[in-house]
Protein backbone atom coordinates (compact mmCIF):
# COMPACT_ATOMS: atom_id res chain seq x y z
CA UNK A 1 0.00 0.00 0.00
CA UNK A 2 2.78 2.51 0.68
CA UNK A 3 4.09 1.62 -3.02
CA UNK A 4 0.73 2.48 -4.29
CA UNK A 5 0.42 5.58 -2.46
CA UNK A 6 4.30 6.80 -3.78
CA UNK A 7 2.58 6.51 -7.55
CA UNK A 8 -0.31 8.49 -6.39
CA UNK A 9 1.72 11.63 -4.77
CA UNK A 10 3.48 12.84 -8.29
CA UNK A 11 -0.36 12.81 -9.65
CA UNK A 12 -1.33 15.81 -6.86
CA UNK A 13 1.98 17.54 -6.54
CA UNK A 14 2.01 21.57 -7.69
CA UNK A 15 2.30 21.99 -11.31
CA UNK A 16 5.96 23.97 -11.96
CA UNK A 17 6.43 27.65 -11.28
CA UNK A 18 6.82 28.94 -14.63
CA UNK A 19 7.27 32.70 -13.36
CA UNK A 20 9.94 31.43 -10.57
CA UNK A 21 11.39 29.17 -13.18
CA UNK A 22 11.78 31.78 -15.19
CA UNK A 23 13.56 34.26 -12.65
CA UNK A 24 16.29 31.07 -11.72
CA UNK A 25 17.15 30.24 -15.49
CA UNK A 26 16.09 32.90 -17.68
CA UNK A 27 15.84 36.44 -16.19
CA UNK A 28 19.73 36.76 -15.86
CA UNK A 29 20.04 37.20 -19.64
CA UNK A 30 16.94 37.81 -20.94
CA UNK A 31 16.35 40.37 -19.02
CA UNK A 32 19.28 42.00 -18.44
CA UNK A 33 20.83 44.96 -20.73
CA UNK A 34 20.02 43.54 -24.29
CA UNK A 35 22.84 41.73 -25.98
CA UNK A 36 23.40 40.95 -29.54
CA UNK A 37 20.98 38.47 -30.90
CA UNK A 38 19.59 38.01 -27.53
CA UNK A 39 15.88 38.79 -27.01
CA UNK A 40 15.05 40.54 -24.22
CA UNK A 41 11.53 39.64 -22.38
CA UNK A 42 9.28 41.77 -24.08
CA UNK A 43 10.05 40.56 -27.25
CA UNK A 44 9.47 36.78 -26.07
CA UNK A 45 6.60 37.67 -24.87
CA UNK A 46 5.46 38.09 -28.67
CA UNK A 47 5.88 34.60 -29.54
CA UNK A 48 3.88 32.03 -29.12
CA UNK A 49 4.91 29.56 -26.52
CA UNK A 50 4.95 26.28 -29.11
CA UNK A 51 7.58 28.06 -30.56
CA UNK A 52 9.50 28.90 -27.02
CA UNK A 53 9.09 25.09 -26.00
CA UNK A 54 11.06 24.31 -29.35
CA UNK A 55 13.63 26.51 -28.62
CA UNK A 56 14.37 25.46 -25.07
CA UNK A 57 13.69 21.40 -25.98
CA UNK A 58 14.88 21.05 -29.47
CA UNK A 59 16.75 24.45 -30.14
CA UNK A 60 19.63 27.20 -29.43
CA UNK A 61 18.74 27.06 -25.67
CA UNK A 62 18.91 23.32 -24.84
CA UNK A 63 22.17 23.73 -23.22
CA UNK A 64 20.86 26.76 -20.83
CA UNK A 65 17.18 23.95 -20.45
CA UNK A 66 19.74 21.38 -19.41
CA UNK A 67 17.86 19.75 -16.33
CA UNK A 68 14.70 21.18 -16.72
CA UNK A 69 11.88 18.55 -17.55
CA UNK A 70 9.41 19.22 -20.23
CA UNK A 71 6.33 20.05 -17.74
CA UNK A 72 9.04 23.24 -16.29
CA UNK A 73 10.03 24.03 -19.96
CA UNK A 74 6.66 24.27 -20.74
CA UNK A 75 5.54 26.11 -17.33
CA UNK A 76 8.15 28.72 -18.78
CA UNK A 77 6.76 28.62 -22.09
CA UNK A 78 3.73 29.18 -20.85
CA UNK A 79 4.66 32.50 -18.70
CA UNK A 80 6.75 34.04 -21.13
CA UNK A 81 4.25 34.08 -23.46
CA UNK A 82 1.49 35.13 -21.30
CA UNK A 83 -0.80 32.12 -22.78
CA UNK A 84 -1.20 28.58 -22.83
CA UNK A 85 -0.54 26.41 -26.21
CA UNK A 86 -2.90 26.67 -28.72
CA UNK A 87 -1.42 22.96 -30.42
CA UNK A 88 -0.19 19.96 -28.72
CA UNK A 89 3.49 19.62 -28.99
CA UNK A 90 5.96 16.75 -28.74
CA UNK A 91 9.36 15.75 -28.12
CA UNK A 92 11.32 13.26 -30.64
CA UNK A 93 13.13 13.49 -33.88
CA UNK A 94 10.40 15.17 -36.15
CA UNK A 95 8.58 17.63 -33.55
CA UNK A 96 7.85 20.72 -35.18
CA UNK A 97 8.84 19.68 -38.48
CA UNK A 98 6.94 19.34 -41.79
CA UNK A 99 7.77 16.65 -44.20
CA UNK A 100 6.95 17.66 -46.97
CA UNK A 101 8.72 20.87 -47.47
CA UNK A 102 12.02 20.89 -49.20
CA UNK A 103 14.94 21.98 -47.13
CA UNK A 104 16.55 25.29 -47.11
CA UNK A 105 19.62 25.29 -49.18
CA UNK A 106 20.70 29.20 -50.29
CA UNK A 107 23.39 29.30 -53.28
CA UNK A 108 26.17 31.50 -52.31
CA UNK A 109 24.44 34.30 -54.43
CA UNK A 110 21.51 34.53 -51.99
CA UNK A 111 20.82 37.12 -49.46
CA UNK A 112 19.37 35.56 -45.83
CA UNK A 113 18.68 38.50 -44.19
CA UNK A 114 21.51 39.04 -42.42
CA UNK A 115 24.21 41.51 -43.39
CA UNK A 116 26.86 39.42 -45.31
CA UNK A 117 30.06 41.13 -42.91
CA UNK A 118 30.53 40.76 -39.07
CA UNK A 119 28.99 44.53 -38.91
CA UNK A 120 25.63 43.11 -40.23
CA UNK A 121 25.50 46.34 -42.39
CA UNK A 122 22.71 44.43 -44.48
CA UNK A 123 24.62 45.45 -48.01
CA UNK A 124 23.25 42.97 -51.05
Amino acid sequence: SLFLLALCVPAFAAPPDGEALYKERCAGCHNGPQQPRMPGFEQLRQSPPEQLWRVMSQGAMVPQSAGLTDPQIRAIARYVAGRDFAVAVTGGESAGRCTAVKPFRPSPDDWNGWGREPSNLHYQ
